[in-house]
């Protein structure tokens, strides 16, 4: 399951493409999960990077310098991190400069299998409905 889940998260959210430069960066989150989707990004392209470091103390704190500026220089990056990167200045440089990216804090396996189940579609779709409906 975990599998089809970085496949996913791969190939239809983020649409990584080969020769795309990607980084992924760790902050000590669930090995299994981050070698999933290492895994995944490399059926894909070459030109990847893994990035770990020490888990911050809280969301929002800014990842160390050369992180921030991996992020940047990257077309995609993704950050299944245990504190959230969404808030921090490096995340945002990152997208002005034209990366495509995914901060998704505190993911595990069972995210992943979650979205593989085709329940996050479903989901979607009833959102969807719902607001066609109003």
């Amino acid at each position: 399951m975990l599998e089809k889940g970085a496949e996913t998260i791969v190939e239809q959210c983020l649409k990584i493409k080969e020769g795309e430069d990607v980084v992924v960066v760790n902050d000590g989150n669930d090995q299994e999960l981050i070698d999933t989707l290492v895994q995944k990004i490399s059926e894909v392209t070459d030109s990847y990077e893994l990035i770990e470091y020490e888990e911050p103390s809280e969301h929002g704190e800014e990842p160390p310098g050369k992180i921030a500026e991996k992020l940047k220089q990257a077309d995609v990056f993704l950050a299944p991190t245990k504190k959230s990167i969404s808030h921090t200045d490096a995340r945002r440089n990152a997208n002005e400069n034209g990366a495509r990216g995914a901060n998704s804090s505190r993911h595990n396996p069972r995210d992943l299998e979650y979205v593989s189940s085709g329940r996050l579609r479903k989901g979607r779709e009833t959102v969807r409905e719902g607001l066609l409906a109003a």
